[in-house]
């Protein structure tokens, strides 16, 4: 089985974990987290010579979602996750950026919203590449938001 491959790129004045997720065989990859710095997130996707498919949510922080809208807007890609319950977050991006000094965010709108709350933690980097190739959504994998990265498909 192929390798999982990630870059690790710290994002707004919190430095919060945005990671690119790919397989190696393949180059297709997921944003994870993109909180803001774009300019910062897309030389790590042209570094790393990947096709971003999708950005995944963890949570609603404004660290973790600042600059989902623009990538996706940028990149032409669906957002997967959080979970609903964030919903409030996401429609308020805009408000939190304005009180921690962040600029540029936006407000975010989700293409699928996950089933899955605070989730656990498996950096076992196999079953992230089976994520990748079988084209399973963030629903079909367990994330764990303030972690490098952490991807576990279940079954």
């Amino acid at each position: 089985m192929s390798k999982a491959k990630a870059l690790i790129i710290p994002v707004t004045p919190f430095q919060q974990n945005c990671t690119l997720l790919w397989c190696e065989a393949t180059k297709r990859a997921v944003v994870i987290d993109p909180g803001g710095d774009l300019p910062d997130i897309a030389r790590a996707i042209a570094q790393a010579a990947v096709t971003v498919e999708k950005i995944w949510l963890t949570h609603g922080h404004i660290d973790h979602v600042g600059g989902a809208a623009e990538l996706k807007a940028k990149l032409n890609v669906p957002i997967e996750g959080p979970h609903r319950n964030d919903l409030f977050l996401l429609e308020n991006v805009v408000e939190s950026a304005r009180m921690f000094g962040i600029s540029n965010a936006a407000n975010v709108t989700a293409s699928v919203y996950t089933s899955l709350t605070r989730c656990s933690l498996d950096d076992n980097g196999s079953t992230a590449i089976y994520a990748l190739y079988s084209g399973l959504t963030l629903n079909d994998c367990t994330l764990a938001g303030n972690r490098p990265w952490a991807v576990e498909a279940r079954f």
